[in-house]
């Protein structure tokens, strides 16, 4: 039995982080010294630990998972479908304690002969559905190359291994204030039907119950710790979790192994995957296409896919100009010399999947003063009127106010970040506000704003200089 805990371990010593108040704690769980050894690799955990210099359960979605995957281009393809079923029990359930079954509900995870399992407390993330999705989209991220399907609605036949997912702990073994979740150590994958159990209600944020998850998830099929630090099985949570390694173990000679390579093994438990297969989309917001622009302008672009967005690059004129892993995708560029100029933007995913939007446009170093800058249609999510103002065609209206929206079909997987597909008097489009009215026009009909009609005027664009200025020094080391 592994419980993964709210710790913070270091060789021959093992602190643990108090959750609510963030003061640290001897907890001397792990007697043996870990290993220094440190490889970029995938792995499964244990015990999770959160070191106060790193990111605690008060800060909201404080860690951006870094998959490792990011970097493998080759896709694997399901041959038979899905070869597992992990269920998602979001809503508790009476558990009674026995074999590790998640058909009969018994589980030798239990103190006592009985326990009503508690749910989830969607409350503290606002809407159920969106937090599901975030959590089971993080899920398909960890789990994309393997042949696995997370569920929400117990399976009506066959095997499947069930995670309850919420409450803090009470009535189950190995608990204590630092405990993030059980899960048995089924080294050779020999029950199909395991229960594991995740304390949903001591983590802040979607994210971090979904890395929990992945972690106790991965002892019912035969992962144990992991010394590497980034992997999912390391035993403590911590700001550089990230993926599946090939490191050594914790406790050499568990499972049979002293190094293990999660990637064999989860190969090995689940099946080989299709991975991700779905496109980014990304889009320029400003400036528009064949604008005449000042030497300062700001760039702000904006990306959307069906589980997240790694990260946003963005050139001018073929040279990298920044890497942003985080809205508002937004630079400010200053003193541009006059004449053409093109700007790119390319939009990641996880896998990784690649799209991208490029505009050409012209400085004009006189253009403010002439009272002649034109900055064209606007993408999605920027300001406009009508639909003549927007890259798309469509504004949506709602309450006075109007955003450029992106038009989409009945069946689309994904809209921007917010947005969902409406059918708007018979126009589909991703809107904030499904009650929202959409004007199409023809983009560019409207000839476009001079620097004195137009909210992006010069003034304007300097006032935001500052803010993406900041936003620029986040940019990503290349890799």
């Amino acid at each position: 039995m592994h419980a993964y805990r709210l710790t913070y371990c270091l060789p021959m010593i093992s602190l643990a982080l108090l959750a609510t108040s963030g003061k640290a704690m001897a907890e001397p769980q792990l007697s043996q010294a870990l290993e220094t050894k440190r490889e970029r690799l995938p792995r499964l955990v244990d015990a999770i630990a959160i070191p106060d210099n790193a990111w605690a359960d008060q800060r909201n979605d404080a860690i951006e998972t870094e998959h490792c995957a990011h970097k493998q281009t080759t896709m694997r393809h399901i041959v038979d479908g899905f070869r597992h079923k992990v269920f998602l029990n979001f809503d508790g359930a009476k558990l009674t304690r026995g074999a590790s079954d998640s058909v009969a509900n018994s589980s030798g995870l239990l103190i006592g002969a009985s326990l009503d399992y508690p749910a989830l407390n969607f409350a503290r993330f606002g809407d159920r559905a969106k937090a599901e999705k975030e959590i089971i989209d993080e899920l398909k991220i960890l789990f994309g190359d393997f042949a696995i399907e997370f569920v929400t609605e117990r399976p009506s036949e066959g095997e499947y291994t069930m995670m309850m997912v919420g409450g803090t702990g009470q009535g189950i073994q190995q608990n204590s204030q630092f405990t993030a979740g059980v899960a048995p150590l089924d080294c050779d994958n020999s029950n199909k039907k395991d229960i594991g159990v995740v304390f949903g209600d001591k983590l802040a944020s979607t994210k971090k119950i979904a890395l929990v998850i992945a972690h106790e998830f991965g002892h019912t099929v035969g992962l144990g710790h992991v010394t590497e630090k980034k992997g999912i099985m390391y035993p403590g949570l911590n700001d550089e979790t990230c993926c599946w390694v090939t490191s050594d173990q914790t406790n050499p000679g568990q499972c049979g192994r002293t190094q293990v390579n999660e990637v064999d093994v989860l190969t090995t438990a689940l099946g080989v995957g299709e991975g991700d297969t779905v496109t980014p989309s990304v889009w320029f917001i400003r400036p528009g296409i064949g604008t005449v622009v000042p030497r300062d302008i700001a760039v702000e672009i904006d990306a959307a896919d069906d589980l997240r967005i790694h990260h946003v690059a963005i050139f001018l004129d073929g040279k990298l100009s920044a890497e942003l892993d985080s809205r508002p995708f937004l630079i400010f560029l200053k003193d541009l010399p006059a004449g053409e100029h093109t700007l790119r933007a390319e939009a990641y995913d996880f896998k990784p999947n690649t799209a991208t939007a490029e505009i050409s446009f012209t400085v004009d170093g006189s253009c403010a003063k002439q009272g002649s800058c034109y900055y064209g249609t606007t993408g999605a999510g920027g300001s406009c009127s009508a639909g003549s103002e927007c890259t798309s065609g469509l504004c949506a209206l709602s309450s006075g106010k109007g955003k450029c929206a992106v038009g989409c079909a009945a069946d689309r997987t994904f809209c921007p970040e917010g947005t969902t597909c409406t059918d708007s008097a018979g126009t589909w489009a991703c809107l904030a506000d499904t009650s929202a009215s959409v004007d199409q026009g023809t983009p560019g009909s409207a000839g476009g704003c001079t620097v004195a009609g137009n909210p992006q005027s010069a003034a304007a664009l300097l006032a935001l200089g500052l803010l993406a200025l900041i936003i620029a020094r986040r940019r990503r080391p290349r890799r």
